[in-house]
């Protein structure tokens, strides 16, 4: 099953209900000091300039991935077919890949704003998608509550530097920005479960696997060819 309503309750009635504010620690996000100037669905279903992205600019391909870090049907995709997918793929040119993130509880909040943190610091793609890949790979020891000291070893196991990752741990401006951009994502393309993934600017219907967008991509192919 997917994280359906789970995902809507937790972080969507947090931020509507609760006065429109999230809480993180001794932290808190207030969405109506934030400007929230939502763009439209036709927008989100292509690349944007904030994008995390990787593959080549002239694929003829585009799949757009919503997750969270605590779904673990993503953990599934993004630590298995993913790998699959880039290897025949993305590497390959045919296919550029989007990750965006709405986060379902504060753990996915914190991990999703420390990998963002990270991705600004160092203007590198690909520290970001490794270090979203390590907390899906270990999502069962942080997931379930919020635990920083967790988070922080984990990162620290993996060879990243202390500094950063206590500059990160908690920053209120990239947890803003991650609030922000999932309650965008959420609302205009009313997503109800993650994952869900949008390919070609279609939405598919149902969590999908390497083999269906092997499927889906190697059906395009043959159409072209005709």
């Amino acid at each position: 099953m997917h994280i359906i309503l789970v995902m809507v309750s937790i972080f969507i009635n947090i931020l509507l209900l609760n006065n429109n504010r999230y809480s993180i620690a001794n932290d808190s996000v207030n969405l109506h000091e934030m400007e929230l100037n939502f763009r439209s669905k036709e927008e989100l279903n292509n690349v944007q300039i904030d994008d995390k992205v990787i593959g080549c600019t002239n694929a003829p391909h585009t799949i757009i991935n919503y997750s969270s870090m605590s779904c673990p049907h993503c953990a599934e995709f993004m630590t298995k077919d993913f790998n699959l997918l880039k290897e025949k793929f993305i590497d390959t040119c045919k296919v550029r890949f989007v990750y965006r993130e709405i986060p379902n509880n504060s753990a996915a909040l914190m991990t999703a704003s420390i990998a963002h943190c990270f991705y600004i610091r160092h203007n590198n793609i690909n520290t970001y998608f490794d270090i979203i890949k390590i907390f899906f790979r270990t999502q069962r020891s942080w997931a379930m509550r919020y635990d920083p000291e967790s988070v922080k070893e984990i990162m620290l196991l993996n060879g990243y530097n202390k500094e950063d990752i206590d500059y990160c741990l908690g920053n209120k401006t990239y947890i803003n920005y991650i609030i922000e951009h999932g309650y965008e994502y959420q609302k205009v393309m009313d997503i109800r479960f993650t994952p869900l993934s949008v390919i070609d600017g279609n939405v598919m219907s149902q969590n999908i696997s390497y083999d269906d967008i092997n499927a889906i991509i190697s059906k395009t192919a043959v159409k072209g060819a005709k």
